[in-house]
């Protein structure tokens, strides 16, 4: 769906960066292509977050692409909470998340933001409050989503 912000923030993201740039996703049910190299990472990371997408990436192993890490999907929370360190650590320069996400990233500038449906009106997490009229007047469908430029 187009106007889903998921989308919105992916179509951003291969437009605006160039290849040689590094970028994290932990957006729910969001991805970006990869290549060979960010699977191999991924896979260090948590073996079992590595989806049939991912593979796909890597036999694919596009050039054209920034450097994506899909994170959604890794269950190690030790690493989730130490992800400003290991970002800082191995180059990345861009951070998409959605409003899951709650750990702070120190010297983090909001560069793009893509508001989405708000609370009360998740489909995916079964928590539609809302009046059904407010799914219709919404332009985006899709959680917010906020892309950071990290220090």
């Amino acid at each position: 769906y187009q106007n889903d912000t998921r989308i919105q923030a992916r179509d951003w993201a291969l437009s605006e960066l160039k290849p040689s740039d590094k970028i994290l996703v932990y957006a729910e049910l969001m991805r970006l292509p990869v290549n060979s190299a960010a699977v191999d990472e991924l896979k260090s990371i948590d073996p079992a977050a590595v989806r049939k997408t991912d593979e796909a990436g890597a036999v694919l192993n596009r050039t054209d692409i920034p450097y994506a890490l899909n994170l959604y999907a890794v269950q190690n929370k030790t690493f989730l909470q130490n992800l400003a360190a290991y970002a800082r650590s191995r180059g990345y320069k861009y951070l998409i998340v959605d409003a899951s996400y709650n750990e702070s990233v120190p010297g983090a500038a909001l560069i793009k933001k893509f508001d989405g449906l708000g609370d009360g009106l998740s489909i995916a997490n079964s928590s539609f409050i809302s009046p059904l009229s407010a799914l219709f007047a919404s332009k985006s469908l899709g959680p917010t989503i906020f892309i950071y430029q990290l220090p």
